[in-house]
């Protein structure tokens, strides 16, 4: 997750929220982006969505109830999984563009803060250092909340040079 350094001690104090919980505790930036409607905005990649702030914030996320993106109503998930940048049209689609909503600030908590390179993609040991963090971190996580049962993170590559035709 990405946020402006001004957003920093108010996310130490009550953690990310989602907008009804921003409104309720009238904290943070009450407008947001809501493509795939109101929640918490996650990836696994921290390249692709470094543009929607100057920090990044490593977060555990517990999914719950999983709906991919579609039109229509998703009242009944508590977490959508899509991909605004996927080439519909020519049945393309990229790990590296794809987000995790969480819609309850109960499904996220943050574990670690990092300020970014300027220019990530070109900064190789900044890539390499934060996904031994995120191993390391998602060992611990297994280990005390997901009664041993190991998760294996996957790296998410960056999209090939096709992906981008056509967009």
């Amino acid at each position: 997750h990405y946020t402006n350094v001004g957003n920093l001690s108010s996310i130490r104090k009550t953690g990310l929220l989602a907008r009804p919980e921003r409104n309720a505790q009238q904290v943070g930036p009450q407008l947001g982006r809501i493509y795939f409607g109101d929640g918490i905005y996650t990836s696994n990649n921290p390249v692709a969505f470094s543009g929607y702030g100057d920090i990044g914030i490593m977060v555990a996320i517990l999914k719950g109830k999983t709906s991919a993106h579609i039109v229509g109503n998703l009242q009944n998930t508590d977490t959508v999984v899509g991909n605004k940048m996927s080439n519909c049209s020519k049945g393309e689609s990229s790990d590296f563009y794809e987000e995790t909503v969480l819609k309850r600030t109960t499904q996220c908590a943050p574990l670690m803060f990092f300020t970014k390179p300027v220019f990530p993609s070109d900064d190789q040991v900044f890539l390499d250092s934060l996904w031994m963090a995120h191993c390391r971190l998602q060992t611990l996580l297994d280990r005390f909340l997901n009664r041993g049962v190991l998760t294996i993170p996957l790296r998410v590559p960056p999209p090939p040079l096709h992906f981008y035709r056509g967009l």
